[in-house]
């Protein structure tokens, strides 16, 4: 495979958007302000303490957008039974039971 210098800008470019950074507990403790700074940035932060996470830090977003409702309004017709019981045999499939036969 030949990777092109544009190939390995996108493939840093996403492993940074994906890749949160981790940082030890104390080394966030010594540099609050700096991490914190960075936090409000955008950017993702673990909190390592004895190899094991303990805190991920990054930024609160308040207005999350819902999906809006009737996207698919028209492309499918909910049929009249519905709401009908499940007959026994897929039910059971459900709730992990065997069936009664």
């Amino acid at each position: 495979m030949n990777i092109t210098p544009y190939f390995l800008f996108v493939l840093l470019k996403f492993v940074k958007k994906y890749t949160p950074m981790s940082i030890l507990i104390q080394d966030f403790q010594q540099n609050f302000g700096f991490y914190w700074s960075l936090v409000l940035q955008g950017e993702h932060i673990l909190l390592i303490d004895n190899q094991q996470i303990v805190a991920v830090l990054k930024p609160y977003k308040e207005n999350i957008a819902l999906r809006p409702s009737g996207l698919a309004k028209g492309k499918f017709v909910i049929p009249l039974d519905f709401n009908t019981p499940l007959p026994e045999e897929v039910s059971c499939l459900c709730q992990m039971k065997p069936p009664n036969f």
